[in-house]
């Protein structure tokens, strides 16, 4: 049985520890912002200017949920288009673009839609990184370098808090 070397993903391009450096930065960035949201809702709901009250905190972050859902489902339907490498960077971008719009929202009602526009990037990246790490590892080690990927995601998530705490006014 001959084997098509088109499509084989090229592993001469990344080494291990570049993909896992790579791939763990990623996803430490999307661990990172979901905790970073739960971390800064007491301080949102204190700020007066955001006119933010418990239940509209609860909605932005559920729009973050359905963001996920929706930009999963997009990559799942342009990653043979775009490319893992390709729709990577175009999730980054978009939940960065979001992150900025979170920071500069004027009130709830753009901050909501900021978050949701994380969602869509933040629910491209993950599974997308998770198909190209598992694509360009060798066998025997594609469930190993998944793992050290999602401690990339924990370890993210695990920074935020502690950001948090070093940065964020003590409630009283």
């Amino acid at each position: 049985m001959t084997q098509n070397p088109a499509a084989e993903p090229d592993r001469r391009q990344l080494r291990e520890p570049t993909l896992l450096a790579l791939a763990g930065s990623f996803a430490a960035l999307e661990g990172y912002d979901l905790a970073c949201y739960g971390t800064t809702v007491p301080s949102l709901l204190a700020d007066k200017s955001m006119s933010m009250t418990p239940g509209t905190a609860g909605t932005a972050g559920a729009l973050v949920a359905v963001g996920m859902m929706l930009g999963a489902a997009a990559a799942a339907a342009l990653v043979n288009r775009l490319g893992s490498r390709t729709l990577l960077f175009i999730g980054a971008l978009v939940f960065s673009l979001g992150m900025v719009g979170c920071a500069a929202a004027p009130g709830v009602a753009v901050f909501g839609g900021a978050r949701f526009v994380v969602g869509l990037g933040l629910g491209a990246v993950l599974p997308t990184l998770l198909a190209y790490v598992s694509a360009f590892s060798r066998n025997g080690r594609k469930a190993r370098n998944v793992g050290v990927t999602m401690a990339g995601y924990a370890a993210g998530a695990l920074a935020a808090p502690l950001i948090a705490a070093a940065l964020l006014p003590a409630s009283s």
